[in-house]
């Protein structure tokens, strides 16, 4: 039977609850009374459940003054869950209430059960103590036996990712998610999909300016209250009338602050004349409703920092929200590449311009949501999937890396064979051309011994040393390059034939022209790095360390015999010719013609080559197996750098 994955935003005002069935990236919303979104909300009457969500606040609505009396309506408890008994009561009620009415409606695929499910439910990434541990205790009371607590600012990033609103480039160089909500106000410092640093005020939320607009709704309908008949009927203005009012505004003046706002509430009055600027004086100067005081106490250190002055600055507190990401020094401004924003606060005009203030960015860096009442329910629902698919690719990379990292050393071999069977040519050259060339051809018009002709040689290759090693210092970017297209070329395929998405990395050669790493995310670029650098200095070691040198030097018994000097022995009538033995000049010049120096040379060359390059294939050959781990470890820290963002 196939697993699906339901994703839940259980926010302050309104709730999303999303489905994602395991075999395609597609979430679906669950529909409450043909709404995508559904309210916080839970209508109780006599301590039972009578409804929940929006026909709960309907129902209310339309409610007689006799029904009320035994009915209770509650909103906006999220926030409390941590600190008040009633409000964990309403947030069991409500999702217990939801499950039951997925179920009972065949909203679930194959008519399941919820726990048949795997659900995932957002939590703030900033929050007060006791909350996960609540919220824990609240999804088991309600019957999800089968959850997983996730951050809200990983689903809302992974929704922009999966939406292809921000390049998987810019994920890695840092996304600051935004959450303006109900409740709070959560701030996360993102690398990928791993919250780094957290910020944020876990009392500044959209409830706040409800309160905001109720009291500014009372100044102007004094006798408001006369007209209550209850408690209830308070509540019901303050959290639910006034919060549409407030949304209502908000979005009006976002299309333009130079509107004049008016607002009918049925049976109360009207909200007239309001200004862009008044809201802003009130919000800068605003004090909590006596009780909605109440409820704001038991919030203990976050409620005597909101409350520390006569009147509370809601824009400077927000403003200070954000700059507590780069007051505290973790962060600097130039690793934000983006800003995501959502929450139904965030919609707020002063928000985005406060971001752009305090973070000096472009407009176009800023990101928010086409469906933003959808953006983290949607991630959430996204995410397991997501991450169950990479776990199988991984687990296949893993797998096949030993394979793979034999078949990159072979191509990494062939490479190093090239090059340095192309310098050894180029050292032999020199070396014959401005070494043994002209010490041979002195020697064969001057004569002497053949110590003297061998020391001759030795000490002009020994002055050539410094020109070895240019010849090889210049090749080697050229190598370095080569080795690190082989390499990142054959991990690019392999990752790609597993769906593996790349993005490219400068690994910043030195001397090399700008090589693109073109697989995922390379935690130490300076790993490939050392591979080459290490392949390079066996290079060097091999030909002009004590090996090559030596066999280069190797004095009468391998450059005389191969130069066809014991010719002049068995000119002179001597079966062998020592080194100590003076030849004269005359002898040599009539006895070693020209022809012949010339062939001895080329013969000499050719030996001399095979020479060194049966002792570098040595060298090399010895040394595979240290280069081939030094391939397999870099194989296993890429694999081990991907994430499920790759496999997007």
């Amino acid at each position: 039977m196939n697993k699906h994955y339901i994703g839940i935003d259980f926010g302050t005002s309104n709730s999303y609850f999303c489905i994602t069935p395991d075999d395609v990236l597609q979430p679906n919303p669950i529909c409450f009374d043909n709404d995508t979104s559904i309210e916080t909300a839970v209508l109780w009457e006599n301590n039972e459940v009578k409804d929940f969500g929006s026909s709960a606040v309907k129902g209310w609505n339309y409610a007689s003054p006799a029904d009320k009396r035994n009915w209770r309506l509650s909103l906006q408890f999220k926030p409390d869950i941590s600190s008040s008994a009633r409000a964990k009561d309403d947030a069991v009620a409500f999702l217990r209430s939801a499950a039951r009415y997925m179920k009972e409606r065949n909203l679930l695929p194959n008519a399941r059960e919820i726990n048949n499910f795997n659900v995932i439910i957002g939590i703030p990434a900033k929050i007060l103590a006791g909350h996960k541990d609540a919220m824990r205790e609240i999804m088991t009371q309600a019957g999800f036996d089968n959850f997983k607590l996730v951050e809200e600012p990983v689903a809302a990033l992974l929704h922009h990712i999966i939406r292809h609103d921000i390049n998987t480039e810019d994920i890695g160089n840092g996304i600051l998610v935004i959450d303006f909500g109900g409740g709070t106000c959560d701030v996360a410092f993102m690398l990928r999909l791993d919250v780094k640093h957290k910020f944020g005020d876990p009392l500044l939320g959209g409830r706040l300016f409800d309160d905001l607009f109720y009291q500014w709704f009372l100044s102007q309908n004094a006798n408001v209250e006369s007209k209550f008949e209850g408690a209830s009927d308070s509540y019901y203005l303050h959290w639910v009338k006034c919060r549409e009012m407030k949304e209502t505004f908000s979005n009006t003046m976002r299309k333009n602050k130079n509107e004049i706002f008016s607002f009918h509430i049925p049976n109360y009055g009207h909200l007239d004349n309001a200004t862009w600027e008044e809201f802003i004086h009130r919000a800068e100067n605003y004090t909590p409703d006596k009780s909605f005081l109440k409820e704001l106490k038991s919030y203990g250190k976050a409620y005597e920092k909101l409350t520390s002055e006569k009147t509370i600055n809601l824009i400077q507190h927000f403003r200070e929200a954000i700059e507590s990401v780069i007051k505290n020094n973790k962060i600097k401004i130039e690793n934000i590449e983006h800003v995501i924003l959502t929450g139904g606060s965030s919609v707020w005009s002063f928000v985005r311009e406060i971001v752009l203030e305090t973070f000096f960015l472009e407009n176009k860096q800023i990101l928010e949501s086409a469906n933003p009442r959808a953006a983290i329910g949607e991630g959430l629902a996204l995410l397991p999937l997501i991450k169950e698919r990479f776990n199988v690719i991984k687990n296949k990379l893993k797998r096949e890396q030993y394979e793979k990292s034999l078949e990159i050393t072979k191509s990494v071999m062939a490479d190093v064979q090239d090059f340095y069977s192309c310098i050894s040519d180029e050292i032999i050259e020199k070396i014959f051309n401005e070494a043994v060339a002209p010490a041979v051809n002195s020697f064969s018009k001057k004569g002497g011994t053949t110590e003297q002709l061998n020391s001759l040689i030795r000490v002009k290759v020994e002055d050539l040393q410094p020109e070895f090693e240019k010849i090889i210092e210049i090749q080697k970017p050229e190598l370095k390059a080569e080795i690190s297209d082989r390499i990142t070329n054959i991990l690019n395929n392999w990752f790609e034939s597993h769906n593996i998405k790349k993005h490219n990395i400068d690994i910043n050669l030195p001397s090399v022209r700008n090589t693109k790493i073109q697989f995922g995310n390379i935690n130490v670029p300076s790993e490939l790095e050392f591979i080459i650098a290490s392949i390079g200095g066996l290079i060097t070691a091999s030909l002009l360390g004590g090996g090559g040198i030596a066999l280069l030097m190797a004095g009468p018994g391998g450059w005389l015999i191969g130069l066809g000097i014991g010719t002049a022995g068995i000119f002179f009538g001597m079966k062998k010719l020592t080194s100590k033995i003076p030849i004269p000049g005359m002898l040599m010049d009539n006895i070693v013609t020209r022809k012949a120096i010339d062939i001895s040379l080329k013969r000499a060359k050719a030996k001399t080559r095979r020479k060194m390059l049966n002792y570098l294939n040595k060298q090399f050959v010895q040394n595979k197996e240290i280069l081939n781990n030094q391939i397999s470890n870099f194989i296993v820290d890429q694999i081990k750098s991907l994430d499920a963002i790759n496999s997007i």
